[in-house]
This record gives C-alpha cells, structure tokens and sequence, in this order.
C-alpha cells in the first residue's frame, strides 16, 4: 500500500492579509457568541469563518485521504467543511467532543441545565440541521471516535450508521507503563493521598470540582483521626477545604514528568467530570497504577472495571464518592486493585496496540477507495 501524504506544512503561513482578515472575522464572531450566550458553562463555536488557505490546501492536496482533527477550532469553516467531505476523496473526521453532535456546543448543554435564551436556542438548532444535512450527502465520510459512549451519541443525534464509526480509544506514551519502584500493599491508617485533576469549581463547572471538594470534606469529618492530603494540578478559580485534618497543594498546569510524579504520590484518583468522551486523566492515572473514582455514565466506565481495577459512582452526591473513597482505604486487597488498573490499561492503550489498530483502519480505508 503506497499511500500518499501532504501536511499542509505552509498553513501556519497564510497571506498576511488573508490572515488579517480572517482574525478579524473570527473576533467579530467570538464578541457575538459572547452576547448570545453570556453563560454558557461550555465553549462554543459558530464556524462561521474559517481559514481559505486551510481549505484550499484540503481541496488541492494530491493525497489519498483527509484526515481532519479538531475542526471545532474555526480553522475550517462548516462552508469549507461541507466542500471537503462532499468531494471524491476520502475523509476521515476524528472527533474529541460534542462539537458535531450540536449547533454550537462542545458539550450538550441540557447536562449542566443550562437553557440558552430563545434565539440562542433557535441558532442552535439551526446549525445542527445544517449539519445534519451535510452530513446526509457525505458518501466518502468516516468518522473516529475514542469511545463507544461518543459512537452511541454520534447514532443517536446524527443518525450515522454505526458502520460508518469506529472507536479508536487514545493512546499513552510508553512513559505511562514504566514500571514503578514500589506499589503499596494498602493505604496507611493515618494518611490518605488523593488526586484531583482541577480546583476549578466557578471556571469550569464540567469538572465538578465542588463536588468533589465537599465529598472529601464530609469524608474528612467522619473521620478526623485520618490525614487527608489533596494534591490538584490545572485550572484553579476558587475554594478550599475547611476541614483540619485536609492538607491541599495545587501544583498549576504540569508537564508530562510532573504528572506523572503527581500520579504515582497518590492513592486514588477523583475524575468526578460530569461529561467525558474517553477520560484521558483517569486512563493516565490508572496506566500508573492509582485507580479511579468516576462517574458511571460518562466514558469512563468503558475504562474502569467497578470494584475491580476502579470504583463507578452511581449517584452524583457527596455520600456516594465518601462510601468510594472509604471503599478504597479499607480493602485489603488494594495491592491487587493497582495491578490489574496497571494491566488492564498497558494492554487496551499501549502505542503498539494503537499503531495496528489504525493501520488495520488506512488500509481498510485505502482500498475501498
């Protein structure tokens, strides 16, 4: 198989005018989203403008395939999406969010109970059937998703056939599988480490950062002989723990290294998101050995074995995760718990698995060309 390719290498050096112009579409756009929904917990695009040079590039490339990824990020506008997947070539578009699933929405909004005012919800609407519409005449069109959850969600609200689906769930870097100098055997009676992967309760309302900190607070009070250690990394806004027996350090935005370190200091992992397409902290932490707690209806649970390499919450309250995270601190069995979190994710998300299931996918594509 001799497969063509072209990576678009001058597109971060488009005409300045055409450049100019385009930012300055982009920002008119940005300011009006703005006005139309002032409160919405999620990010949301138009796409309205995208950039010519990209899409040109697209349309002109000699290659057998394209190959688009985070098309929500206005570099293609839906004008310039819809000349590319409606053309002879195979396309193949990898989505991460909600992004084509809705008009605007990364992430649908009913899930934070967000209701946008009447002509928000009209222009909603109105860019998901022209969505919707496209995607009906895209004959040469596949999509990859990082989870069954996202391929359900693609069937159920753009009527794609599954066949047309395919899960690729994301890969780690071989980091991730290096063997740890120790594994504990349990977790101490006196000290609990515990991870959370953002303190951002107000800027990001998807994480559930409040529920977290109140589930770790209720458990801290029911149990004031224990020292609790809270160590968070990424966006921080606001709050803190009251109790006294809760010790919080927020790392800010680390590297690849730092989270690793971070990772392997803890004894569970909190990824209380109320929305994930694949769940990449919580497969980060669980590569490491340290298990998870999440939610049991996000795409998580197709990484997370209940009460046997994680722990899946049914409820959404703070007595649910207490109950998960006292579930963790007195099995006697947690050593093994580590273990098969490790084995199960180095044998689902190692490179090599990853690399044969995407080529199994080129050439799959490549000859029904």
């Amino acid at each position: 198989m001799d497969i063509s390719s072209n990576a678009c290498e001058d597109i971060y050096n488009p005409p300045k005018v055409s450049w100019v112009i385009n930012f300055s579409f982009r920002l008119i756009e940005f300011f009006l989203l703005k006005i139309i929904y002032p409160r919405s917990p999620v990010k949301v695009s138009l796409n309205i403008f995208g950039s010519p040079w990209i899409k040109r590039k697209l349309i002109e490339s000699d290659s057998d395939f394209v190959y688009i990824q985070w098309i929500n990020n206005n570099t293609i506008s839906l004008g310039g999406l819809k000349r590319i997947i409606q053309g002879d070539k195979r396309t193949i578009i990898h989505l991460h969010d909600e992004w084509m699933l809705n008009g605007v929405f990364h992430i649908s909004p009913n899930i934070f109970n967000y209701t946008p005012s009447f002509i928000g919800e009209y222009i909603d609407g109105f860019f998901l059937a022209k969505k919707r519409k496209m995607l009906k005449t895209a004959i040469n069109t596949s999509f990859i998703v990082p989870s069954n959850f996202l391929k359900e969600r693609l069937v159920e609200k753009l009527d794609i056939k599954r066949e047309n689906i395919y899960v690729v769930p994301n890969p780690l870097p071989i980091d991730f599988f290096l063997q740890k100098d120790t594994i504990e055997e349990s977790i101490s009676d006196g000290n609990l480490k515990v991870l959370l992967p953002s303190f951002c309760p107000k800027k990001n309302p998807n994480k559930s950062t409040d529920m977290a900190i109140a589930s770790i607070e209720f458990y801290a009070k029911a149990n004031l002989h224990l020292m609790i250690e809270v160590i968070s990394f990424g966006d921080y806004d606001h709050g803190e723990f009251l109790a006294p027996n809760i010790r919080h350090t927020h790392l800010g935005y680390v590297g690849h290294q730092e989270l690793i370190e971070a990772i392997d200091a803890s004894h569970i992992t909190l990824v209380l998101s109320k929305f994930e397409t694949f769940g990449q902290v919580a497969a980060e932490s669980m590569a490491r050995g340290t298990p998870v707690i999440a939610r049991s209806d996000t795409a998580i649970s197709e990484l997370v074995t209940h009460k046997s390499d994680g722990f899946l919450i049914e409820k959404s309250d703070v007595e649910a995760v207490a109950a998960a995270i006292d579930w963790f601190k007195t099995n006697k069995h947690y050593k093994a718990i580590r273990f098969k979190s490790r084995a199960n994710m180095e044998a689902r998300l190692n490179m090599t698995t990853f690399e044969s299931l995407y080529c199994k996918l080129l050439n799959e594509f490549y000859y029904e060309r």
